[in-house]
């Protein structure tokens, strides 16, 4: 909620203190609440920050909001683009480029932000990547993509990291990789979405 850590270190001290047995994290969030608005009068305005990004629609609010936090990250990036293949073409969510790097972006939101971004996912990125690159060998297209990215507003799976670290995916996700995942992006840059509003329900971020 960008509070320094001497003030974050007060609040968990304090809510510590009157935790107990079986207590459910959205008393926590409310001892968050109370006590760092003490220190921090606009925090009273936000929402968690995990579940507002659930609020987001797919198509195209959390595509757009990705491209916007990837361009803060220092990021060339494109909308939206079909992509040639050997086989067929691929509709993706953008194109990125960092440090002489191209990669396609694939960005999965999911509404019940406990849910696991699954291996599919991964399997699926990696064959668009495998059939652009035949198509760009081959002399079909011009485009020459290195790397796969994934952002998701969820957890991998085991088995969708493993597999994302044996195949050179960018897996970004919730809180992975450590020093550059979701939350911290959107924290470091400060773009919060209005969607993390407190008391905003679905029909009013609709409505937007």
């Amino acid at each position: 909620m960008g509070s320094d850590p001497r003030t974050a270190q007060e609040v968990a001290a304090k809510i510590q203190r009157r935790l107990y047995p079986g207590i459910s994290t959205q008393t926590i969030l409310r001892l968050i609440f109370k006590y760092l608005r003490k220190h921090k009068p606009s925090v009273k305005h936000l929402f968690d920050l995990r579940r507002g990004i659930s609020l987001m629609d797919s198509k195209p609010e959390y595509e757009t909001f990705v491209r916007i936090l990837l361009e803060h990250e220092g990021f060339t990036v494109n909308p939206n683009r079909i992509l040639i293949g050997k086989c067929v073409e691929h509709e993706v969510d953008g194109i990125a480029t960092k440090n002489a790097t191209t990669f396609f972006i694939e960005a999965k939101h999911h509404v019940g932000y406990h849910t696991l971004t699954g291996l599919d996912e991964s399997r699926i990125a990696q064959a668009i990547l495998e059939d652009t690159n035949e198509a760009y060998e081959s002399g079909k297209t011009n485009l020459k993509i290195d790397r796969a990215m994934i952002v998701t507003n969820t957890r991998y799976s085991e088995h969708a990291r493993r597999y994302g670290e044996c195949r050179n995916i960018a897996q970004i996700g919730w809180d992975s990789p450590y020093e550059h995942n979701l939350q911290s992006m959107i924290e470091k840059n400060k773009l919060y979405p209005l969607s993390c509003l407190r008391n905003l329900r679905h029909e009013h971020v609709s409505s937007f």
